[in-house]
This record gives structure tokens, C-alpha cells and sequence, in this order.
């Protein structure tokens, strides 16, 4: 958590072992593990959703040791080359694919920045129709002090009308921007460095695919804000707006 160490112990669980490869599939947001060495060459391939292990697959590449594998979101596949089978070293190329690449959120608007910039919201994972581990996360917010609340992200089916002023005008400057209207609020807790995190997992209900959904973070600490016509004094920050189309 970026703090300490907090052990699992999943059930079940890969066999133990070394010399095996661990790679982060963002899009789908699990780990992947493939292949290694106890007793004998493994060539079963394991996924980590942060609570759970599930063997995804038991064949395919031959089983393998010292091989080097890295996830492509762009295509959404892990790539295996080469290691060693304990006789000869190998060079075969094998792919895991995991569907299609992922839409990623397109972030939209202007910001109100407080004195060290502005809050930024992005998605770690896929917005896909059935990812129960997906989550918005926030960075570079005023911490939570003081007993108050680090602020709202608000989620809406649209983006508010008229945000027409270019982020560079001097009008742009002096005020609190809402490119979101205020529709779902969520209280978002914010760490000493910044960050939160909202889990939002999404149902699998197919009749969501093609949705559209906006969101915004909002900040409003007193005196830690920049200066906002639509609140002065208040010290109103936000974040750009996020744009997440479901798949």
C-alpha cells in the first residue's frame, strides 16, 4: 500500500517456485504469472487480482526457466521469449492474449490548480463491461487535514454545457471549472501524499457496452486553494474532467 507489507494467503495458489516471470496487465488489472522452476519446469500460467489466484491456463509455451515476459497493452497480449528448458538454452516467441486493447479515459477541460497544481484523476485499469477490480485513483490532491473530508468526485452521463473559454484566457485563470455536473458525489479519502482511490466496479451487464461515463474530483480546503470567482475564499480545486467509455 505504500506504506507496509501485508501478507496473502490465497487458496489456492500457484505451486511454489523460482526463475518464473510476473508481469501487470493494466487493461484487465491483474498480475500474470508464467512458467519457473520446483522440481521440475512449470508451463502453467496464473492471474492475481489483488485477492485471488486463477490459473488461466496449463498449456501452450513449453515449460521454462530464466525466460523474459512483458505485457503490450496496446494489443493486449503478454509476450514470452526465449530462457532455458535445463538442456538448451531457448529462442521461441509465444504470445497470451487477453482480448482487445483497452479504450483508454480521455481527459477533458480545465482545472482549477491549488498552490502545488492541480488533482489528476486516471483509471489503472480497463473501464470493461464485468471488471469488478476497476477503480478511479486520484493524485496530487490537498491532503486530508484537520478532520476534513479530501473531497467529492462527482460521475454524471454528461459533461456540462458551455465550457467554451480556453484554458490559457485570463478568465480561465480566476475560475472554479465544473466540466461535470454535479451528479453522483463520492468522498474520496486523500493521503498525506495526494492520493485516493474509488473502487467502482462494473456489473456484467452487456447493455452497458458503449456507455459513456464523465467524471471530475473537487477539492475545497479554505486558504489552500488558488483564487476562484465561483467561491472565493472557499479554495475550490479540481481536476480536469475524465472521459470513460465503456467496452
Amino acid at each position: 500500500d505504500g506504506t507496509t507489507w501485508t501478507q496473502r494467503n490465497p487458496n489456492p495458489a500457484p505451486l511454489a517456485r523460482s526463475r518464473h516471470t510476473l508481469v501487470f496487465d493494466a487493461a484487465r488489472g491483474v498480475c500474470r504469472l508464467f512458467g519457473g522452476y520446483n522440481i521440475r519446469l512449470q508451463s502453467d500460467t496464473w492471474e492475481w487480482d489483488g485477492t485471488t489466484w486463477r490459473q488461466v491456463a496449463t498449456s501452450g509455451a513449453p515449460p521454462r526457466m530464466y525466460h523474459a515476459m512483458a505485457h503490450q497493452d496496446a494489443r493486449g497480449t503478454s509476450l514470452v521469449f526465449g530462457g532455458y528448458d535445463l538442456s538448451v538454452p531457448l529462442a521461441d516467441t509465444w504470445e497470451f492474449v487477453t482480448g482487445p486493447p483497452c479504450a483508454t479515459p480521455v481527459a477533458f477541460g480545465c482545472e482549477t490548480p491549488h498552490c502545488d497544481g492541480a488533482p489528476r484523476v486516471s483509471a489503472p485499469s480497463c473501464a470493461r463491461v464485468g471488471n469488478g477490480a476497476f477503480a478511479l485513483e486520484i493524485a496530487n490532491a490537498i491532503p486530508d487535514e484537520q478532520g476534513v473530508a479530501g473531497g467529492l468526485l462527482f460521475l454524471s452521463a454528461q459533461a456540462a454545457a458551455g465550457q467554451s473559454l480556453p484554458c490559457s484566457s485570463s478568465v480561465a485563470q480566476r475560475l472554479c471549472f465544473n466540466v461535470v455536473p454535479p451528479g453522483i458525489g463520492f468522498a474520496v479519502p486523500i493521503d498525506a501524499r495526494g492520493r485516493g482511490r474509488l473502487p467502482l466496479p462494473i456489473p456484467g451487464d452487456p447493455v452497458l457496452a458503449g456507455g459513456t461515463v464523465f467524471g471530475q474530483f473537487v477539492n475545497a480546503h479554505p486558504g489552500r486553494g488558488c483564487a476562484c470567482a465561483l467561491g472565493p475564499g472557499a479554495g475550490f480545486t479540481s481536476s480536469r474532467g475524465i472521459r470513460i467509455s465503456l467496452q
